[in-house]
């Protein structure tokens, strides 16, 4: 959401988050899923910011229970305002200027891929001599709303996301890239973040125009190019 009307010379800390969720929690008798207030970001140069403070559960992404999350959310955004307006010292005159358009869903299936990217890729910081793109973002899992777990790369370092990864158990030139590429859901946890994303983009789109329709791209040949190119493997 993006909230505008702060006072930018009123300084706020966490304290007075939680007291806006814990006063959100009495007037409504729901917890906030984020416990500790959310995260806001100040817009230079503005009265405005940034808040990622709403999380709700999705059994599944049939249109009724996106609607009905969707409605959800902006319903805890606009109860959760005028707790921040009570609570969290520069926010007297906030006022909500807009929500997402949609509902950010950080994963749903997966495709099964010719060689996922596993958890022990994570921990281990593997190496491998297929690997075409580098993570160096732990694994990143959200098993409830507002409850984030991560599972640390070893040693601080990256791993390597495997070739096999962007082929889907499929033939054709299809490719897979960001979000979408083989891997279980701790490596998912790393791979899906932008830099990452963006590597695999990029390898995807190489390893697509070195293919042809009856045979995929050879892996030295995609190395090759995305090392010319200038990509970090």
């Amino acid at each position: 959401a993006r909230l505008s009307g702060l006072d930018p010379a009123r300084a706020y800390g966490r304290d007075d988050l939680r007291r806006a969720a814990a006063d959100y929690q009495q007037r409504t008798g729901m917890p906030l899923a984020r416990g500790n207030g959310g995260y806001f970001v100040p817009l230079p140069w503005s009265d405005a910011c940034w808040a990622m403070m709403v999380d709700v559960e999705l059994p599944d992404c049939t249109s009724p229970s996106l609607a009905r999350a969707e409605m959800q959310a902006r319903q805890i955004a606009r109860d959760y305002l005028l707790s921040l307006r009570r609570c969290v010292p520069g926010f007297a005159r906030a006022q909500l200027e807009t929500t997402g358009p949609a509902l950010g869903i950080r994963a749903t299936q997966h495709i099964v891929s010719q060689r996922d990217a596993v958890i022990d890729d994570v921990l281990q910081a593997r190496r491998h001599a297929d690997g075409i793109a580098r993570s160096g973002w732990p694994g990143e899992l959200h098993p409830r709303a507002g409850i984030t777990e991560y599972h640390p790369i070893a040693g601080d370092d990256w791993f390597h996301v495997p070739y096999g990864a962007l082929q889907p158990d499929a033939d054709g030139n299809l490719w897979l890239a960001g979000s979408s590429i083989g891997a279980d859901d701790v490596a998912f946890g790393s791979v899906r973040v932008m830099g990452c994303a963006f590597a695999t983009g990029h390898a995807a789109g190489v390893a697509a125009a070195l293919s042809s329709p009856g045979r995929r791209a050879p892996l030295q040949a995609v190395q090759h190019t995305l090392i010319e190119q200038g990509a970090l493997l």
